[in-house]
């Protein structure tokens, strides 16, 4: 099921955790050893030895979306529930637009088009590894300095005469001032 990578003797405390999500044994060992000299921490799983995963949180999941896109896509919805905070990358052929489009309806927020690069793999997983921080760091954030930034944001929405998103952005925010930090809870 999944397989802890090795760890590289010079990962920081903050170094990524990730989860590679592929049928495809050679391009999960290709990227997990890139990744791991990069100095992230990297699990694999195929997905053909069963549900079981991580039953810790990782920051970014990598989801091989090109060969059973529907597999893939529906373990995917598990995932997310399981881990709410990772950001979910797919990677995928340019011929398979439909599984793009479903992957990013299932909470996917990026792409990889084989073949890629390693300086496109490296600068996705970084973008990716920056958006899970900062969605983990909102999940921290005191109640009434989200509520006093979205009101300022409203503000200045309202100072420039678009009084119905101001509106709009007063009325979706959460009364206690969550601002969707709500979506971590189950990952810590």
């Amino acid at each position: 099921a999944c397989m802890p990578g090795r760890r590289s003797k010079r990962m920081a405390a903050a170094s990524p955790d990730l989860l590679i999500v592929t049928d495809d044994v050679a391009l999960g060992e290709t990227l997990g050893g890139k990744l791991q000299q990069w100095g992230a921490r990297v699990w694999r799983h195929d997905p053909r030895e069963g549900q079981a995963l991580l039953t810790r949180a990782v920051d970014v999941i990598l989801v091989d979306v090109r060969h059973q896109a529907e597999a893939m896509l529906r373990g995917l919805a598990s995932i997310r529930d399981a881990m709410p905070c990772a950001e979910t990358v797919l990677i995928n052929n340019s011929e398979n637009i439909n599984a793009s489009m479903a992957g990013m309806r299932a909470g996917a927020s990026d792409e990889l088009t084989v073949p890629f690069d390693m300086e496109a793999l490296r600068r996705k997983m970084a973008e990716a590894f920056r958006r899970s921080r900062a969605r983990k760091a909102r999940k921290h954030r005191h109640p009434l300095v989200t509520a006093f930034e979205d009101a300022m944001s409203a503000a200045a929405f309202a100072e420039s005469g678009e009084f119905e998103t101001a509106r709009e952005m007063l009325s979706s925010s959460d009364p206690a001032g969550n601002s969707g930090s709500a979506e971590c809870e189950k990952q810590e």
